[in-house]
């Protein structure tokens, strides 16, 4: 092994090496240091250029991303669990099984056995032992022992496929994508794969020719040129990166291509995992020797000095020849902030001043953060739409992603930005490609009928919460109709906790037969009286429908899980009525997960419903992995080195409209950079565990958590040290931490930082309140005539406007309301029936009051 550093990022093909090392493989910590890799240095200078995670997905295919082996191993640990004899302790493990499994795949890729002595560890610990001793000789548990790889071929293999990922990733039309998936054979695959990428390059060659000859116009607006030379430079772009990719996948289909194998680049790797350790095992013992190159500037010891501790264990195995060889210029057009970060580190308080002109923005909570995100995403899809109105079937699905991160005002790196990104998945679920199934309407639909199903009794038990969701599928709506979710939420004060079917369909029966009648009444302000008979019997029907494809889906008690998965996937792909009313992007998820599934060939275990339940999130989701981490709108601070690269590349390229863009890195609390490591340890695992349990891999993977702080440090001064000049600075952190506040990074005190508390946009805010109306929808309002109404006005002219004028169809459906409203009437009644010395019109007119004080 070696280690190669450089002190200049933009500078690496200055190094003496760099015309050998174009040839060998280049694995990256993250995809967005690949795309700024391709961005910077361009693809061509590259033969396989993909992140180190993809490659653990090829090699270690039958462990690592594998949905079905994980299926069965959950399975497995339950039945393990089962035969624990402590009761308590065995609830335990049941509640959390899904970290069970984790720490066990943890030890076996940290090479433990699990016959170790367990006598000094805690119950739980000793408890997980007992299990990995049940579940160990389990195939699917041995699998990753048994993909040792032992020889280069395995390595050619697994970077031939990642070519073919990566030219895949050009072809968007849905009918060619579904015939790719629906072969197996290689060689038919990448006949087909190669007619299919000529296809999209004659697409994008036509496109170029357009707009070329569109250049040739004399338009009378300059920005009608600015669009097409935009338009130009993208298909050209385009063409080079697919024809580059093309020729070096058939290259190294034929090794024609001169890679060669017996050496392999990882850039950028702080946080080694035990799988990124067996790779460079297995590589090393394959016979290809692993070459680590990131960027180290010996002057700044106090900030570098975790890449030396991270990567202390290189050379300390015998026999190997170790070099930490240094290489490249000195970075002159280095930023004064990153400059007084690291003379803070450093301990030098001379640098102070207030020549950098920074301040940091504190956001109150993590709300009002995605808030602030969600507006400068919002203005640059407009921007988007606006340079690319016309979508192009030859336009990869990253590439529009990429390219509305690139407009944004503000480029976002968090501390940790999957929290954020969580959240930001629900307002624009098509900027993500790692998404959940669930998220969707048809997942959420989906997951509903588990939920509800007693697999004991077999039969449907309606549960509201999971009601709601069931009637969210655009499926049930019908034109002329209430949506079913209305008449849900307008009816379900009707009815208390679960209920059977049969109970909840009776209780509907009866709504039916006593509605209809109550119009123009007092009564209709009651929600349940303001439907039809035909509303109430579309209503009903939606609801036996449901429980129709339930029965349909959950009729045998034990099943084969991957038949069941298939049966599921099957039955939305041939119901025209659920097509014809989802999105093309759940269906193209649908069709993703029925293909998953058809590739899968080993037979399953059969299981019954309640544990299939458990395994539900493992099957319907697509991409639950980082290969897509480029497209966050919230990036990791491991993201940080790519995006410098992507910034320098747009600033060379004088990248109209992309310039001036402002680097944001967020959640910079002490509680954030000072706190815990970013992976931590799986229950029940812990360090003092591997202080007894003897394990060099966990050694080294402990040593890199423990650092993580001192990254987070080192990655915040990289990001404001080489950020091109042509690019702004904005620090900011999230006050609330948990149940308390955090505090400021302490450098920022130190530094002089303002501190500036963000506020809402008073206009946003207005607009926010009249959601609900159009500002341009003008309501004429004329003194009404009936006096309770006059009343009405006199109390509350808005509450007049909303109840009478714009929201004529007042009525009741909360639980409060309705009681208060129902012992007026109840009272009413009994007066009557008791001749009670009140005339009817003095009654109507209290009740008039009455609810009018509840309006």
């Amino acid at each position: 092994m070696k280690i190669y550093t450089y002190k200049n990022p933009f500078e690496i093909d200055k190094m003496s090496i760099w015309n050998d090392i174009k040839k060998y493989p280049h694995l990256c910590v993250s995809q967005t240091l690949v795309e700024g890799m391709k961005e910077y240095y361009g693809r061509e200078n590259f033969g396989i250029l993909c992140t180190v995670d993809q490659v653990l997905k090829k090699v270690y295919k039958e462990w690592h991303d594998n949905t079905d082996g994980e299926v069965i191993q959950m399975l497995d640990i339950q039945q393990a669990i089962e035969k624990l004899e402590d009761k308590p302790l065995r609830q335990t493990m049941e509640h959390n099984k899904a970290e069970v499994l984790k720490s066990i795949r943890y030890l076996i890729e940290s090479d433990i056995d699990a016959e170790v002595d367990t006598s000094n560890l805690p119950e739980e610990q000793k408890l997980l032992f007992e299990i990995y001793k049940i579940v160990e000789d389990q195939p699917v548990f041995t699998s990753l022992l048994q993909s040792k790889s032992n020889n280069l071929s395995d390595f050619y293999i697994a970077f031939l496929d990642i070519l073919r990922d990566e030219l895949k990733k050009y072809i968007k039309n849905r009918e060619s994508k579904k015939k790719l998936s629906q072969i197996k054979d290689k060689k038919a695959f990448d006949k087909i794969l190669i007619q299919e990428i000529d296809k999209v390059i004659l697409s994008v060659r036509s496109e170029l020719n357009k707009q070329a000859q569109r250049r040739g116009v004399i338009f009378r607006k300059d920005q009608r040129k600015e669009e097409v030379e935009q338009k130009i430079e993208q298909a050209s772009k385009k063409l080079n990166k697919i024809n580059t990719i093309k020729k070096i996948f058939e290259e190294y289909k034929h090794e024609k291509w001169k890679i060669d194998y017996d050496k392999v680049f990882i850039h950028g790797v702080h946080q080694f995992t035990p799988l990124i350790l067996k790779l460079i095992h297995d590589l090393e013992e394959a016979g290809s020797e692993v070459i680590f190159l990131f960027n180290y500037m010996p002057e700044y010891s106090e900030i570098y000095k975790t890449w030396r501790h991270v990567y202390d264990w290189v050379g300390k195995s015998e026999g190997v020849d170790t070099h930490f060889i240094q290489e490249g210029n000195e970075y002159l057009q280095k930023r004064a902030l990153g400059e007084t970060l690291s003379s803070l580190y450093q301990g030098d308080f001379s640098k102070i001043s207030d020549s950098y002109g920074a301040s940091y923005t504190v956001f109150d909570n993590l709300t009002s953060f995605s808030d602030y995100v969600s507006d400068v995403y919002e203005e640059a899809e407009k921007e988007y739409n606006n340079r690319y109105p016309e979508s192009t079937t030859t336009t990869p699905e990253n590439d529009g992603k990429l390219m509305k991160l690139a407009l944004m005002n503000d480029q976002f790196y968090a501390i940790n930005g999957t929290e954020m990104n969580e959240l930001l998945k629900i307002y624009f679920p098509e900027q993500f490609s790692s998404r959940h199934f669930l998220s969707y309407p048809i997942g959420q639909f989906i997951r509903s009928l588990y939920k509800m199903w007693d697999s004991n009794d077999n039969e449907l038990i309606i549960k509201n919460d999971y009601m709601r969701e069931a009637l969210t599928l655009p499926v049930w709506e019908k034109e002329g109709m209430p949506t079913p979710l209305e008449i849900f939420y307008n009816i379900k004060h009707c009815f208390e906790n679960e209920k059977k079917f049969d109970d909840y369909l009776t209780v509907l029966r009866n709504i039916r037969k006593v509605v209809g009648g109550a119009k123009d009444t007092r009564i209709a302000h009651i929600s349940i009286f303001i439907y039809s008979p035909e509303e109430m019997d579309y209503f009903i029907q939606v609801i036996e429908d449901i429980k129709v494809i339930a029965e349909g889906l959950f009729s045998e008690k034990r099943v084969k899980v991957k038949s069941h998965y298939r049966k599921l996937m099957k039955k939305i792909l041939e119901n025209d009525s659920i097509k014809d009313n989802i999105t093309d992007e759940e269906l193209e998820f649908v069709e993703e997960v029925n293909t998953r599934l058809n590739q899968i060939d080993e037979p399953m275990e059969r299981a019954n419903i309640t544990q299939i339940k458990e395994t539900i999130h493992y099957y319907l989701e697509a991409n639950n992995d980082n290969d897509h981490e480029a497209e966050w709108i919230v990036r990791d601070f491991e993201q940080i080195d790519g995006g410098i690269l992507l910034a320098a590349a747009q600033r060379r390229d004088h990248k109209e409209g992309i310039e001036e863009k402002t680097f944001h890195y967020a959640g910079l609390s002490d509680e954030n950079m000072l706190g815990k490591s970013r992976v931590q340890l799986p229950w029940p695992l812990d360090e003092e565990l591997f202080k007894i349990v003897q394990s060099p891999i966990a050694e080294i993977c402990g040593i890199c958590r423990s650092e993580y702080n001192y990254f987070l440090r080192y990655s915040l001064f990289y990001g404001t040290y080489f950020l091109s000049n042509n690019k702004k600075i904005a620090l900011s952190y999230i006050k609330k931490f948990g149940d308390g506040e955090a505090n400021p990074y302490s450098p920022f005190t130190l530094m002089n930082l303002k501190a500036e508390a963000y506020k809402y946009e008073q206009g946003r805010l207005d607009e926010a309140a009249l959601v609900a109306y159009d500002n341009d929808y003008v309501v004429e309002v004329e003194l009404p005539e009936d006096e309770s109404e006059r009343r009405c006005i006199r109390a509350c002219f808005k509450r007049y406007l909303f109840n009478y004028c714009l929201d004529r169809g007042t009525y009741f459906s909360e639980d409060f309301y309705l009681d208060y409203v129902c012992k007026f009437f109840i009272t009413y009644n009994y007066m009557r029936k008791h001749n009670a010395r009140v005339k009817q019109n003095q009654m109507v007119d209290q009740l008039n009051e009455e609810l009018l004080s509840i309006h």
